[in-house]
């Protein structure tokens, strides 16, 4: 099943407890042993996206005794170079994927080293493990993720399962300072807006000075766990497909808040989508505003397998409180 393809029952609730975000599935019949865990490095710089993988010895050893042909280690680790290569998918802010990367090998007495590097630059990137065999096993790439302007460090685990991470700069991205998780943020400026959309599923935000007010950040590859926003190319959605999916999107959207019926309003905007330009699904945000009666309680609907918990950001007085919302606590009260 494609990545992009809607889960199997998008309606059903986790009522058993939390499931595992990550879930690992993966490998190649070439490589019969699964590499659980390949730990990396990841430089960026003004226009370079650089990536550096170790793999110690006694595990290209394991692997290779594992395979029938019996491949020398040097073998093994260009194999994996190619594997990780081919099954690394980069996009940038417009959804574009990248060239391919230069590669390299290199070893020291106790490991072997895959350097990738990619031309990037912009304010976001979006990395996606996809294999281009699946044997059912699984493998997961852990990158630390660096920049120059800055000492932070934002730590990527991708599986072959296709899930997406994210690489966000701050506002002058040419400073390459990586955004972090803002989720404990106590501040009201620009939350929902300065979210990594890999960090924060889904955004609610309420405000003291908009009675009624809900507002609501999406990331679109999330919408295809429900379905409700068909489109051809897996990978964006034109102007035309979310014209004929707004009506449906809007009903389905404000029944999920709990806040359907005739006195509920609401408006949907997709910012980075343009008539001459179809919006990447694993970039672009939809933003909703629904406004219903005030001081009324909304039961949030939106959890399923793919979507475990949301964050609510109550604005007052220009301050924020954030807590989290699941199916356990989905309970919201409008202010009024």
């Amino acid at each position: 099943m494609h990545p992009s393809q809607p889960i199997a029952g998008p309606r059903r609730r986790t009522r058993g407890g939390w499931l595992p975000v990550l879930l690992l599935c993966l490998p190649a019949p070439a490589m019969a042993h699964a590499l659980h865990l390949v730990r990396g490095e990841v430089h960026v710089t003004t226009d370079a996206l650089e990536i550096a993988l170790t793999l110690p010895r006694a595990s290209l050893r394991h692997m290779a005794a594992r395979r029938a042909d019996r491949p020398s280690l040097e073998a093994t680790l260009e194999d994996l170079r190619d594997r990780v290569a081919g099954g690394l998918i980069v996009r940038d802010a417009a959804g574009q994927v990248l060239p391919p990367p230069e590669t390299a090998t290199s070893w020291d007495p106790d490991a072997g080293h895959v350097s990738l590097r990619y031309r990037a630059s912009g304010p976001l990137l979006v990395l996606r493990y996809v294999p281009p065999e699946q044997s059912g096993l699984r493998e997961q790439l852990l990158l630390t993720c660096t920049t120059p302007a800055a000492a932070t460090r934002v730590t990527l685990r991708l599986t072959s399962g296709g899930n997406p991470g994210y690489l966000q700069f701050a506002a002058d991205h040419r400073a390459r300072r990586l955004v972090r998780d803002r989720s404990a943020l106590r501040t009201c400026a620009a939350f929902a807006a300065d979210q990594p959309a890999g960090r924060t599923q889904i955004v609610l935000t309420t405000d003291a000075a908009r009675p009624g007010a809900l507002e609501v950040t999406l990331p679109l590859h999330l919408l295809d766990s429900w379905d409700w926003l068909p489109h051809a190319d897996p990978d964006f959605i034109t102007a035309d497909e979310f014209e004929r999916a707004r009506e449906r999107l809007r009903r389905e959207l404000t029944t999920a808040l709990g806040c359907d019926g005739p006195d509920v309003a609401a408006t949907l905007t997709l910012p980075e989508l343009e008539a001459d330009r179809p919006c990447g699904v694993w970039t672009g945000r939809l933003h909703v505003r629904v406004r219903a009666a005030p001081g009324r309680t909304a039961r949030i609907d939106l959890f399923n397998g793919r979507v475990q918990q949301v964050t609510l950001v109550a604005r007052q007085a220009g301050d924020c409180r954030v807590r989290t919302l699941n199916s356990y606590a989905p309970e919201v009260r409008l202010p009024g």
